[in-house]
């Protein structure tokens, strides 16, 4: 999911260019959106939390039940949001600045999905135009949910008006997919059956952005239309999954697993995975979560259960800790530096937060397999310290590189497009 473009990258409509040693003054905007994404992980880590009844500081509706959204449409969404946003503006000659709507909105989401829990929301009493959120707590910030995704499609088919390519397809798509996922759950249905819609606008995003980033690596095995293909008959299995799950899911599985293949047999990291430093750092990351990605579709194919209980609980975990924020991990050194226009530094302490969401994603594993909901806890409680520590190590490594590297004005014009 980064912005940063490297040499195996693609010329396309994210990327952007900047005079090399400029550095310009924070933008303010863009940190208050990142503070609002922040804001939506905090609270759904909570609510993972409150899930597996491990003591915390907020368990009131909705903040309680909400791990799932907060995570992401709040957290996830805002943050690819805005690093496409950013993308998007510094990509395009008219510098346009509507992208900023879908971290916008998605930070208006996790605000509201908090308003609600304010006690005198939920009141019999509550104030005549409020009161229709204590019956229905998921219809505003649904809505405003569902707008991020919106802008977030805008976004895309502005890039693909510039410039056609399968990886914009393939994103485009998985944004689609998350505009119907959080749209159905504005209306009420449950976020249980709608998970996999959720997971697949994020796997499609990234497998899209993995697309972009390495495209002379999948250009050269002609390899593009094969996974979008994949993309489409996975799109397709859930909706096969809320007519008919016993068949879905397995579907699912499969066109999944066969995505996952093509991609991971033909991305980079198979190489840079053996590399020093970041680089390193990033293909081990990668292929560590292709991996808990491909038993995600191996839980969907041969388990029996893989709707229900503890497998699908697994399988939807796998993909978004185990696949999603290991990504984000591997490009956390790109993305807040391109949204924050500071650089950061890679230091070792960032396997720490990733290896310590392996460790509680493989006792998470445990737990499944045993049928044990000890287990089960431990592993949940393990995956949200490694988050945590992650999203600190990450924010200070780039608070701690940007001291050392005072702002001075820069040349580009376009840096004054963004207050």
């Amino acid at each position: 999911m980064a912005i940063k473009r490297t040499s195996e990258s693609s010329d396309s409509g994210f990327s952007h260019a900047r005079t090399p040693g400029a550095v310009v003054k924070l933008p303010r905007t863009r940190l208050i959106l990142l503070f609002l994404a922040a804001v939506g992980a905090i609270i759904g880590l909570n609510s993972a939390l409150v899930r597996s009844s491990i003591p915390t500081f907020a368990t009131r509706a909705p903040l309680g039940d909400g791990h799932g959204v907060f995570m992401v449409f709040g957290f996830l969404g805002g943050a690819i949001g805005l690093e496409r946003a950013v993308a998007f503006q510094a990509g395009s000659p008219a510098k346009p600045k509507w992208g900023f709507l879908a971290p916008g909105f998605a930070g208006v989401g996790s605000l509201l999905m908090v308003f609600e829990a304010l006690p005198f929301v939920s009141r019999e009493t509550a104030i005549a135009p409020l009161a229709f959120m204590a019956t229905n707590p998921q219809a505003l910030p649904g809505i405003a949910w569902t707008l991020s995704m919106a802008a977030l499609t805008g976004i895309y088919l502005g890039v693909w008006r510039r410039q056609q390519s399968v990886a914009v397809l393939i994103q485009l798509l998985g944004a689609f997919l998350g505009v119907c996922g959080i749209a159905l759950w504005a209306r009420g249905i449950d976020a249980q059956i709608l998970a996999p819609w959720w997971m697949g606008y994020l796997v499609l995003t990234i497998v899209g952005e993995r697309i972009e980033l390495a495209r002379v690596a999948f250009i050269a095995h002609n390899i593009e239309w094969y996974i979008f293909f994949a993309s489409v008959a996975f799109a397709v299995s859930l909706g096969l999954c809320l007519l008919n799950p016993t068949v879905g899911y397995p579907a699912m599985g499969i066109t999944l697993g066969i995505m996952l293949l093509l991609a991971i047999t033909h991305d980079t990291a198979r190489k840079t995975y053996k590399l020093k430093g970041v680089t390193g750092f990033m293909g081990t990351c990668m292929l560590v979560g292709y991996a808990w990605a491909l038993l995600a579709a191996a839980v969907w194919i041969f388990s029996p259960t893989g709707f229900s209980g503890y497998w699908r609980d697994m399988a939807i975990h796998a993909l978004a800790i185990g696949f999603t924020m290991s990504m984000v991990a591997a490009h956390a050194s790109m993305i807040i530096p391109s949204i924050t226009r500071r650089p950061m530094t890679y230091k070792p302490v960032l396997w720490v937060g990733w290896l310590v969401m392996q460790v509680g994603l493989a006792v998470r594993l445990l737990g499944t397999t045993r049928g044990s909901t000890v287990l089960w806890q431990w592993g949940d409680g393990v995956s949200v310290v490694g988050m945590l520590v992650m999203m600190v190590t990450v924010a200070v490594l780039n608070i701690a590189t940007s001291r050392k590297a005072p702002a001075r004005p820069a040349a580009s014009s376009a840096a004054k497009s963004e207050k």
